[in-house]
């Protein structure tokens, strides 16, 4: 079933921040080692407090003002440096960005991955995946994600192996779900993606200082995840609202 639309889910990968050319590879089950995650080993010039100072610096600006409308000078100005600092530790403005995205997916993904290895029943497992995720993207990374899944035009350059590694985690997960009767849709790589839609999404509307509290924001997103917008758990006997005309 999955194989038949795989022209299609590549397509949606790339409206999500998916290279479309990435290999689609079957979910593991639980008993299968969690996919590796980047190892890029890291040079000794981006180590330290002055490439440290510049990532903090260069985060904030591209989260506000976009990777394209931010400058190597507007960078060093910001952070009481000289532009040669940059191009020593990171080479030029996309080095500064690999640096950011690297250290803040590799954090991520292990963090989804934790999760995913909790030792409780899949439903419950699967609700703590959201949780963290949506912690992760709105709450401890945001900064980096908004960078990453709202600049998408200036990062096909840029390795997104890490995506694909999340996507498994999903999907894996997922598959656990189908084996326990969980699932009314067949394609676990369609429902990673709508899942993905909508905690991706959320970075450009959420705002920390609303007036909800985030754990409210939090429960109504994994609610809509799990059971949707209508008041009924399963469709069975709904069948008639769920037909596209």
């Amino acid at each position: 079933m999955e194989e038949k639309g795989k022209g299609n889910i590549i397509n949606m990968a790339s409206t999500i921040g998916l290279s479309g050319n990435q290999p689609m590879r079957r979910a593991r089950d639980r008993s299968s080692p969690l996919p590796k995650s980047i190892n890029r080993k890291k040079d000794k010039r981006q180590t330290g407090e002055t490439p440290q100072k510049l990532i903090d610096v260069a985060i904030e600006l591209f989260a506000v003002n976009g990777f394209k409308s931010t400058s190597i000078r507007d960078i060093a100005k910001a952070g009481d440096m000289t532009i040669s600092n940059i191009y020593y530790h990171f080479g030029n403005k996309e080095g500064l960005l690999f640096a950011i995205l690297e250290n803040s997916s590799l954090l991520i993904v292990e963090e989804l991955q934790k999760a995913a290895e909790s030792d409780i029943e899949p439903l419950k497992r699967f609700k703590l995946l959201l949780k963290t995720h949506i912690d992760l993207l709105l709450r401890v990374y945001r900064r980096e994600s908004k960078i990453l899944f709202l600049d998408e035009e200036y990062l096909s350059r840029i390795s997104k192996q890490f995506q694909v590694e999340i996507l498994e985690i999903y999907r894996r997960e997922l598959q656990n779900l189908q084996s326990a009767g969980h699932l009314s849709f067949t394609n676990t790589t369609i429902i990673a993606f709508n899942i993905f839609g909508v905690i991706n999404w959320a970075l450009r509307w959420h705002k920390p200082e609303g007036s909800m509290p985030f754990e409210q924001i939090r429960e109504e997103l994994v609610r809509f995840v799990l059971y949707g917008m209508l008041s009924f758990s399963h469709p069975e006997g709904h069948t008639d609202l769920l037909m596209v005309d």
